[in-house]
């Protein structure tokens, strides 16, 4: 009899512990065992590696595509690399040249004449017997004969006196310092004009000369 009741009691405890089981397997997930979560975790471990790598090499094409150098042009097999283009310097223009004339200041005549023998003129007058030879002198637009002396004279610090379009006085060798008909005459390209030098208007390329004369024609037939 106690054997037959422990029984029922021993049956009636197993179902109690069968239907509390399967009420706890209906209400939750079913337990995971600690060998399998350690497999589930190494699997993710595994699929995360995966995935860094594959995003590395990604990485490193991409840095191959962006470093790989331009295609270049080939001719006969050979890789050739065009010239970048050059772009010439733009040539400055050479600068205008002055219009010039010569100009020619002497007295000749008045050396040879012992003007350089008198002591009011030795040491004062060049004895070469010319205050300027030759010389190539800038020409400004419409300038005179007279003009372009006074001008270069001044520059070059030579007294100068001049009246009436006529010169008067150059270095201290005034006219008539060698007679009543010494003085200062002037030509352009070989002739003395008969009019002053304040109405001869220069051209580039002309001769000028002022010549000191000691008496008629020893210097040059003044024109008509």
């Amino acid at each position: 009899m106690c054997n037959a009741r422990t029984v029922l009691r021993l049956s009636v405890l197993l179902c109690a512990c069968s239907l509390l089981l399967c009420a706890c397997r209906g209400a939750g997930e079913p337990a995971v065992t600690t060998g399998e979560a350690l497999q589930t975790t190494a699997a993710a471990q595994t699929v995360t590696a995966g995935q860094t790598t594959s995003a590395e090499t990604t990485a490193g094409e991409m840095t191959a595509v962006q470093k790989k150098p331009e295609a270049q042009h080939t001719s006969g097999g050979t890789a050739a690399t065009a010239a970048p283009a050059q772009t010439a310097a733009p040539t400055a223009a050479p600068a205008p040249q002055a219009e010039t004339v010569t100009l020619t200041v002497g007295f000749q005549t008045a050396v040879e004449n012992g003007i350089l023998r008198d002591p009011a003129y030795a040491g004062v007058l060049p004895e070469s017997g010319y205050f300027l030879e030759n010389e190539a002198v800038a020409l400004e637009t419409g300038e005179s004969a007279l003009d372009l002396l006074r001008r270069t004279l001044r520059a070059r610090n030579i007294a100068f006196s001049a009246s009436g379009g006529y010169v008067r006085s150059i270095g201290g060798l005034s006219e008539r310092a060698m007679g009543a008909q010494s003085g200062w005459l002037y030509s352009v390209n070989g002739v003395f004009p008969n009019y002053s030098a304040r109405s001869y208007t220069l051209k580039p390329g002309d001769r000028v000369a002022f010549l000191y004369s000691c008496r008629l024609g020893d210097v040059g037939q003044v024109a008509a």
